[in-house]
């Protein structure tokens, strides 16, 4: 890693945010539970980190309007993201069944902004 590139800092800061939701299948319950939604906490942060890192490669290539609609679209799904993790703990130590409603909008909130420099680059060519 070069001294003073801030992109690699910011990739190996999302290794390392997203590398504790893995260790959650070490535990069993309630250790499990609890494992699962503190390191949701730390994967969506990675997931944001990934989209901005996302971003700061192709905003080269996007113009102003789709560079915002970009960023837009990763700060517009962060109030899901807070909700999954409560959903996900309230779920998995058995609190309510919100889980099973919010998990369905995942793959809209998870692969909107992956999927947007897909259509614009697409539809440039």
């Amino acid at each position: 890693m070069r001294k003073g590139v801030l992109l690699h800092k910011l990739i190996l800061l999302e290794l390392l945010l997203g590398i504790w939701q893995g260790f959650s299948m070490l535990f069993s319950d309630p250790i499990y539970s609890w494992w699962l939604s503190v390191g949701g906490i730390f994967l969506n942060a990675s997931w944001s980190l990934h989209n901005v890192i996302a971003w700061m490669k192709i905003r080269l290539f996007l113009s102003k309007v789709p560079s915002a609609i970009f960023v837009g679209t990763v700060i517009l799904v962060q109030p899901y993201w807070v909700v999954e993790i409560y959903a996900t703990f309230s779920f998995y130590i058995n609190i309510n069944d919100l889980f099973l409603r919010t998990r369905p909008w995942e793959a809209l909130c998870r692969l909107g902004c992956p999927t947007f420099p897909l259509h614009i680059n697409l539809n440039s060519h």
